[in-house]
């Protein structure tokens, strides 16, 4: 699909948000030895965090574009950057394809989405700029242990915290959120985005 020019200057906005991993976590621990033993793959996060990204892309399709002599094309495939390598058609591979092409097969090509990952030196929110023919780009964070305090005592829990940095002459700052929303409901309930392949 495409839309009409704006000749606008972009205007970036970012999003932040504090995701709770704990359930994605504790999914990956159930997978982890099936993964390595059956599949023949090791897995980590990224699986899970690209399948809540491409399910929460899918009611957000205007955060799936790219940007050409100011126009916005909204992209009807779903091929996800992470750590630098693309994986094509994310939508129609399970998180073990996934994690085999992301250790065996790195594809550098033009995404229709980024997903930043950062947090090796404990950053949490860092603004990242997206190229000019991104309409939007998303930082990951690495899983941090947070603890907080419930009726049953001291409770540990895991977090993501992500940013959203999308340029809003072509996105709006409604569109956004509800992206960052269903990502965060997604990311808190891993299996709700496995189970659309």
């Amino acid at each position: 699909m495409e839309y009409a020019p704006h000749n606008r200057l972009s205007v970036l906005t970012t999003l932040t948000s504090a995701m709770d991993a704990t359930a994605l976590f504790c999914m990956k621990e159930k997978v982890k030895k099936y993964a390595e033993e059956v599949k023949c793959v090791k897995i980590d996060y990224a699986p899970f965090v690209m399948k809540a990204v491409v399910a929460a892309l899918k009611k957000h399709p205007d955060l799936n574009s790219c940007i050409d002599r100011d126009r916005l094309f909204v992209q009807n495939i779903y091929d996800i950057e992470i750590f630098g390598s693309v994986i094509k058609d994310a939508d129609k591979k399970d998180m073990f394809t996934i994690a085999y092409e992301l250790e065996h097969r790195p594809v550098y090509s033009q995404p229709t989405f980024a997903i930043l990952p950062y947090g090796v030196k404990g950053e949490t929110y860092p603004i990242i700029i997206p190229t000019s023919s991104e309409v939007c780009v998303l930082g990951v964070s690495m899983i941090y242990n947070d603890f907080s305090l419930s009726g049953s005592g001291l409770v540990n829990s895991k977090i993501i915290y992500a940013s959203l940095v999308f340029d809003s002459s072509y996105v709006s700052r409604e569109e956004a959120s509800g992206f960052m929303a269903d990502l965060n409901m997604f990311m808190e309930n891993p299996e709700i985005s496995l189970l659309d392949i």
